[in-house]
C-alpha cells in the first residue's frame, strides 16, 4: 500500500510545486483583468511582459503546452495597440489561465464566463467584472468554478439600463444571460427585451 501512495504523494506534490510557480503570473494576469473591466489599458504591457518573463522561469515538463500557451496570450497582449485589440488577445490569455484555474482552484478565484463573448476569464471572488466589455456591461458573466463555492453564487446581471439577480447553481448555463432557474420563493423576471443591445 506504501508503495502505491508514494507516487501519488509525489504526484500531487508536484502539483503544489507548479501551483505555487503560478502565483506570480496569476497575479500579473489579475492586474490585467481589473485594468480590461474599467475600460483601461494602464499597466496591462507591462504586466504581461512580466507574465510571459515568470513563465520563462517556469521549468516543468508536464504542464510545457500550457506554460506555452499562457506566454503565447501574454504575448499576444503585450503587442496589443489600443484597447479593443487588447481585449482581443486577452481571451487567448484567459483560456489557458481558466484552464489550469479549473484544475488547481486557487483560492479567492473565480472562473467566469461571458457567453455573448464567447470566453471566459478569472477573477478575485467578489462582484463580476467583465473584461471583455467593461462598465457598461460589468458584472454580466456566469461564475463557472470556484474553491469558494459550495452551493451556488448570486450572481447580478447588469444589462445596459436594466438590472437583473438569479442564481447560479454549479455548471447551470445562463443562455442569453436572460434565462434564470427559478429558486423556491422568487419571481422571475423577463428583461430579455432590455438585454444586450449594443451590438457586442
Amino acid at each position: 500500500a506504501l508503495a502505491i501512495l508514494a507516487p501519488v504523494a509525489a504526484g500531487a506534490s508536484q502539483e503544489s510545486h507548479f501551483n505555487m510557480k503560478m502565483q506570480p503570473v496569476l497575479a500579473n494576469y489579475l492586474a490585467i483583468q481589473h485594468a480590461l473591466s474599467s475600460d483601461s489599458t494602464k499597466g496591462v504591457r507591462k504586466a504581461a511582459r512580466e507574465i510571459n518573463e515568470h513563465c520563462s522561469k517556469i521549468k516543468d515538463a508536464e504542464h510545457q503546452e500550457l506554460i506555452g500557451k499562457i506566454a503565447a496570450g501574454a504575448a499576444g497582449v503585450a503587442r496589443a495597440g489600443d484597447l479593443e485589440t487588447t481585449r482581443t488577445a486577452f481571451k487567448a490569455l484567459s483560456e489557458p489561465m481558466a484552464d489550469w484555474a479549473s484544475a488547481a482552484s486557487p483560492k479567492g478565484i473565480n472562473v467566469v464566463n461571458c457567453p455573448m463573448a464567447e470566453a471566459r476569464w478569472l477573477q478575485k471572488h467578489g462582484d463580476v467584472r467583465n473584461p471583455y466589455f467593461g462598465p457598461d456591461m460589468r458584472k454580466c458573466g456566469e461564475v463557472l468554478s470556484s474553491n469558494t463555492m459550495k452551493h451556488g453564487k448570486k450572481m447580478d446581471m447588469d444589462m445596459d439600463h436594466g438590472h437583473e439577480s438569479g442564481h447560479s447553481m454549479g455548471g447551470m448555463k445562463h443562455e442569453g444571460h436572460g434565462d434564470k432557474a427559478p429558486m423556491a420563493g422568487e419571481q422571475q423576471e423577463d428583461s430579455k427585451d432590455s438585454g444586450h443591445s449594443h451590438g457586442h
